[in-house]
């Protein structure tokens, strides 16, 4: 225990409360007469700490301790009345430690609560201005869509959980094993035939309903898997036994990679070198008669380099909106796949300008650029190279 508190007193504020059992030191001497008094003692002086509490807290022994690390950190100490049926007293202090409190929470949008017709209505004036850069027209939609999503769609407060129930649990199962427990305890306490009964009845029946609430979880699970596949997946994951990472990898020269830092280098060389394109294989344009021709210092394009003109449809655009998948998060331009297929008949012409635009000007927005990348392993091998992942974004 002692090993431990050294340990975690890593800032020169700190204050350690509770009840040590010591009985044999004398704090007013800050001497003992048994091993364990010794330890608290050397405990104290080797790391500098005060003990605050001077009168006795249970019978004439000063059991009860608040130990700080600086004097000012606790004032006004009191013992009091004794506390409730324990023969311990209650101990009173004014604890003078300022600490920065970090919320575990985040602001989210309640989609149940927004009201997508007001925003339908809103967004059906939409019209992009006149500008030459892919990148002002995708900031003045990006502005106007997130103004009116804050204005329409409520936010709300979302924590993170430290729930470790199964997501099958609920009240019921909750008070049936509150209810065996107590059976339980009665039953050890006093062996009676009756009581026994109770207990193996309240046992069984919670065993039943844990089995049907397992049922109906996995049932439910069944019936949405086609319109939320990634709860089918976590519930199929999380009933894995073994679970595989990535690693460890084999460079080029067949050594064995294992440090995760090295392994991460060497994935983003692969990649790397895969995506980017060479500079002698030449750069892709397009033959849009639209645009300016390209500078006399521009290298020739053959046919197979050259990207023909095509344009993007309303249609495609709306098709791929109607696809898109609502559960999941949005990306670093905090759009959410929910408010694009809520209101794809309002936006459609609008992003089909900016694609377009985008493919006549050769750029895309900065917002389109960032992503997560992660290293997925696709096929098994005795030994993993950088080329058996793929990338997943």
């Amino acid at each position: 225990m002692y090993q431990l508190l050294t340990r975690s007193l890593h800032s020169n504020e700190a204050v350690i409360l509770g009840d040590f059992n010591l009985p044999h030191i004398d704090w007013q001497t800050l001497t003992g007469v048994e091993s364990e008094s010794h330890r608290m003692l050397e405990f104290i002086d080797d790391n500098f700490l005060c003990q605050q509490v001077t009168e006795p807290t249970r019978e004439n022994n000063i059991l009860d301790l608040i130990i700080a690390s600086q004097d000012h950190l606790i004032k006004n100490v009191t013992v009091g009345e004794h506390l409730s049926s324990c023969d311990h007293k209650v101990v009173r202090a004014d604890i003078n430690i300022t600490t920065n409190v970090v919320e575990n929470k985040i602001f989210v949008p309640n989609f149940r609560r927004g009201n997508f017709e007001r925003l339908r209505t809103e967004l059906s004036h939409l019209s992009l201005p006149a500008s030459t850069s892919v990148d002002d027209a995708w900031s003045y939609f990006k502005n106007q869509l997130l103004t009116h999503q804050s204005k329409f769609i409520p936010n709300c407060e979302k924590r993170s959980s430290n729930n470790k129930n199964h997501p099958w649990f609920n009240n019921e199962i909750k008070r049936a094993l509150k209810a065996r427990n107590n059976l339980h305890t009665r039953m050890k306490t006093l062996r009676s035939t009756e009581n026994t009964t109770l207990y193996n009845e309240a046992r069984r029946r919670v065993k039943i309903l844990i089995k049907q609430a397992k049922r109906r979880y996995e049932e439910n699970i069944a019936a949405d898997s086609k319109n939320n596949a990634k709860k089918f997946f976590r519930y199929i994951n999380n009933k894995k036994q073994i679970r595989s990472g990535i690693g460890p990898l084999t460079d080029n020269a067949g050594n064995l990679v294992t440090d995760d830092q090295n392994m991460a280098n060497m994935l983003n060389e692969y990649f790397s070198s895969v995506f980017n394109i060479p500079a002698e294989a030449g750069h892709i344009t397009t033959n849009d008669n639209d645009t300016n021709n390209e500078s006399d210092s521009a290298p020739a394009t053959s046919p197979e380099q050259t990207l023909h003109n095509f344009e993007i449809t309303t249609e495609e655009v709306l098709k791929a909106l109607k696809d898109m998948k609502t559960n999941k998060s949005p990306g670093s331009d905090n759009i959410y796949p929910r408010v694009l297929k809520e209101t794809k008949c309002e936006i459609a012409d609008a992003l089909k300008t900016i694609f377009n635009l985008s493919l006549r000007q050769g750029s895309v927005p900065a917002d389109f650029k960032p992503a997560n990348v992660t290293p997925v392993y696709k096929k098994k091998a005795t030994e993993m190279y950088p080329a058996t992942t793929g990338l997943l974004a």
